[in-house]
């Protein structure tokens, strides 16, 4: 193949995918572990020369990326009009755990469980294989979701230092003894730069914000963002 051609083709797939990137509001890192390519597996793709001409991605890893970057393989091969096709007119979306700040119980750290189905309009901008629902019961954030009230959540990787301040989160906390606390709280960031889990509650005894660092020979994970709720009616 010509070189030349090599080199176009490479500059067209590097500007979609920084394209979808932007489109999605999600990191070259998180694009890649997403695809399966590890956390550098994109950023290098973006990086390396044009002029190497042995590194064309192949179909195999262009089949990853579109699945993380929610795109066409013909689009993000060659460009065109349409960036996405999702033709559904709605998302079902597996709930997948109960979140009840206060309770921890003696099971997986992963998303054990199924309680059903939720259906969502299509979300502009997000991978429906990435989003999972979750039923919230207690009282710690009754003011925006009192019990009952299911929300759905965008599965995230992020670290302190890409939290989003004021957001919404799933966090899954692990103790020393191996139990497991699955909540949402609201993390906000102060002057310093420390975050906290802040509940959204009318109990005065939830009212306290948390500071956003596991216990001792524990874990804390972001587990997800909320994007949308359902809550039931009165």
């Amino acid at each position: 193949m010509d070189k030349s051609l090599i080199i176009s083709l490479k500059t067209g797939i590097r500007e979609r995918v920084k394209e979808r990137l932007a489109a999605l509001n999600i990191s070259a890192r998180q694009a890649g572990i997403r695809a399966g390519l590890g956390p550098e597996g994109v950023r290098n793709f973006l990086r390396e020369d044009l002029d190497d001409t042995k590194n064309l991605p192949r179909l195999d890893t262009i089949v990853k990326l579109c699945e993380a970057l929610d795109c066409p393989p013909a689009w993000l091969s060659f460009g065109g009009d349409s960036q996405s096709e999702s033709h559904e007119s709605s998302w079902r979306i597996d709930v997948k755990l109960k979140l009840q700040a206060g309770v921890w119980r003696a099971e997986k750290t992963d998303l054990p469980d199924h309680l059903g189905e939720i259906a969502i309009p299509p979300q502009e901008g997000l991978l429906k294989s990435t989003l999972y629902g979750a039923v919230v019961e207690g009282l710690s954030m009754n003011l925006v979701y009192p019990p009952g009230t299911i929300i759905v959540f965008e599965t995230v990787i992020d670290r302190p230092d890409e939290v989003i301040a004021g957001a919404r989160y799933h966090i899954e906390r692990s103790s020393a003894d191996g139990l497991v606390e699955n909540t949402i709280k609201t993390v906000e960031r102060d002057a310093s730069g420390r975050l906290w889990l802040v509940p959204e509650s009318s109990e005065p005894e939830f009212r306290a914000p948390i500071p956003a660092v596991a216990q001792p020979g524990g874990d804390m994970f972001y587990v997800g963002r909320a994007v949308c709720a359902l809550i039931p009616a009165k």
